[in-house]
């Protein structure tokens, strides 16, 4: 299917991108430890909850390979995570995914994936936040606005770099064909006169040799 095939191959990627990706990463696990801390604040949170954070964050890594795979995994393990412990919100990691696919992805899946998760963040206000839900859903709304608008301009962006690095390379390719083209009309030009020019001195040399023929023999 479209969705599943890869933006990019992992094998023709350079190692920078790589070490950008699994810092990208680290740091969105990073960002969603604190809420672990929220009830408990003097005692770390249990193996289990890490082992799920690692597992919903840990395909960031292939982000750019797989950008709307990446997100639906993220947001399919959050459901169930949420589920069974409410402090375990993966906000960075879902925004990450959400500003990818709007980064390399096209408009329309980009809106699809924000308004999938624009609405799973509002039932999970509804069930879970009590009666200020809506304080967080316009806070939360607005970093679901920020990640897509950001996606959607550097995507746009970064196309129509590319897309003025193609014509700069077109018009750099026909400049060199038509240099190449003037050259061998030249060329054709040069070579018919120099044939005309032979051509012409022969035909002197070939009627003066005929009279100097027949002036001998008379």
């Amino acid at each position: 299917m479209r969705l599943f095939r890869p933006v990019e191959y992992p094998a023709n990627r350079p190692a920078r991108r790589w070490v950008f990706d699994v810092f990208v990463t680290l740091l969105a696990i990073v960002l969603t430890l604190p809420d672990l801390f929220k009830e408990t604040p003097h005692r770390a949170p249990g193996a289990a909850a890490l082992v799920v954070l690692v597992v919903m964050t840990a395909p960031l890594v292939v982000r750019r390979i797989w950008p709307i795979p990446v997100f639906g995994w993220i947001l399919a393990v959050q459901i169930p995570a949420i589920l069974w412990d409410r402090h375990l919100i993966g906000v960075a990691a879902l925004l990450i995914a959400l500003y990818t696919v709007a980064r390399l992805q096209s408009r329309r899946d980009a809106l699809a994936c924000a308004g999938v998760l624009e609405l799973a963040v509002l039932t999970g206000l509804l069930l879970f936040a009590g009666g200020g839900w809506w304080t967080n859903l316009i806070f939360l709304s607005g970093l679901i606005a920020a990640a897509l608008g950001l996606g959607l301009y550097i995507g746009t962006r970064r196309a129509y770099l590319a897309e003025l690095r193609d014509r700069a390379d077109r018009l750099e390719r026909e400049r060199d064909q038509q240099a190449a083209l003037a050259v061998a009309a030249e060329r054709a030009r040069i070579a018919r006169q120099m044939h005309d020019i032979v051509a012409h001195h022969l035909t002197v040399m070939i009627t003066l040799s005929e009279a100097a023929i027949a002036a001998s023999a008379s």
